[in-house]
């Protein structure tokens, strides 16, 4: 009914998802993922004949716990985008005092209860607040709609909806910001790996960075906005498909390290069983495995992230190795790296390799 403005209860049968969440799942698996009945496409407030022609799919009641979790993988590939905000910590660990290890966990709480309770009630103010009949023109923008259906005059609204766009435009000029500092330290230790020239490395000569890599990565930037000719949802699947599988290999080494480097460490995920000598994460697996299901279920669900990213992945390798052959020559090894982490609780003249009388910065 037009007074109904709580959602239903999330029960297999109302649940319905559109052509863009299911991607290629009706193709490879129409024993549990169908077209939606006719009548569950049209709105309340709208006929079935006037209804846009979008396509909506169901999860067969009669397929089995199976296909149930299949669409919690589904539902939690989607979802897990609100935490990406957790993959800035990785960039600005350096920047946090000490004690780092319960300032990093803060920082995951506050992001953690942000992302949790910002997404979720900007779905249920949209839900509450917009018409039903106006709601599909702000799918894209629900907290636009949110502003523009509140009680007030219009000027106040207009305001409010000017607030929207700088606040959205300043947080996202923090995540180019973000974005340029990461790839930069990423590209810095590729490079000194040898895969790109050390020409990228050269300093600037007042301020000191690799302005070069910088340059390249804001250029990179505007190419991929022309190429992709802003249209949003296509950058945010490529984003997606981005994240999902940087978290998953990111478990995967982590997980693999724990067995190639036993060592006792300060700080690990716990739920770890000891057997003899080996110690198994059972905690870190689990988390791994739900990270690799997760990018998995994109792969089929998510097309556009599918292929801008397969595309994305397969011109960078392409570069990279190219670069790498070209450089191979150029190539010198000379003791340490200009950056390397030494595992020692101490440092002395004898670890670094300098000679005496040195200034620690």
């Amino acid at each position: 009914p037009d007074k109904q403005r709580l959602p239903p209860k999330p029960a297999p049968h109302n649940l319905l998802f559109s052509g863009d969440a299911v991607g290629w799942m009706p193709r490879l698996a129409s024993q549990g993922v169908r077209p939606a009945p006719d009548e569950s496409q049209a709105t309340p407030s709208q006929p079935a004949e006037q209804a846009p022609p979008v396509s909506k799919y169901i999860i067969f009641t009669g397929a089995g716990s199976f296909w149930g979790f299949i669409g919690l993988l589904m539902a939690f590939g989607h979802s897990i985008l609100a935490m990406s905000g957790e993959e800035s910590l990785a960039q600005v660990n350096r920047e946090i005092e000490y004690p780092k290890h319960k300032n990093l966990v803060r920082a995951g709480l506050v992001i953690f209860a942000y992302s949790l309770l910002f997404t979720s009630l900007v779905s249920f103010f949209a839900y509450a607040i917009i018409p039903d009949s106006a709601r599909p023109r702000y799918l894209d923008n629900l907290i636009s709609g949110i502003a523009m259906n509140l009680v007030g005059p219009m000027p106040l609204k207009l305001l409010f909806q000017t607030f929207i766009v700088v606040v959205g435009f300043l947080m996202l000029a923090g995540a180019v910001n973000t974005a340029i500092i990461g790839s930069n330290g990423v590209l810095n230790r590729v490079s000194e790996d040898g895969v790109l020239a050390a020409w990228f490395r050269a300093p600037h000569r007042r301020y000191g960075t690799s302005y070069r890599i910088i340059n390249l990565i804001v250029l990179l930037q505007i190419v991929t906005i022309l190429g992709s000719r802003g249209n949003v949802y296509t950058l945010g699947e490529a984003y997606a498909f981005g994240v999902v599988w940087s978290f998953a290999m990111k478990g995967m080494s982590v997980l693999a390290l724990r067995f190639k480097d036993p060592t006792p460490r300060e700080w690990k995920v716990p739920f770890n069983i000891r057997l003899g000598r080996k110690e198994i994460p059972i905690g870190l697996g689990a988390i791994t495995a739900v990270l690799i299901l997760t990018a998995g279920i994109n792969l089929i669900t998510k097309q556009a992230a599918t292929v801008s990213g397969l595309i994305f992945t397969s011109g960078l390798f392409t570069l990279f190795t190219i670069s790498e052959r070209l450089s191979r020559g150029e190539r010198v090894t000379t003791g340490l790296d200009e950056f390397q982490i030494i595992p020692k609780d101490t440092i002395d003249l004898n670890t670094l390799q300098v000679r005496p009388g040195p200034v620690l910065v």
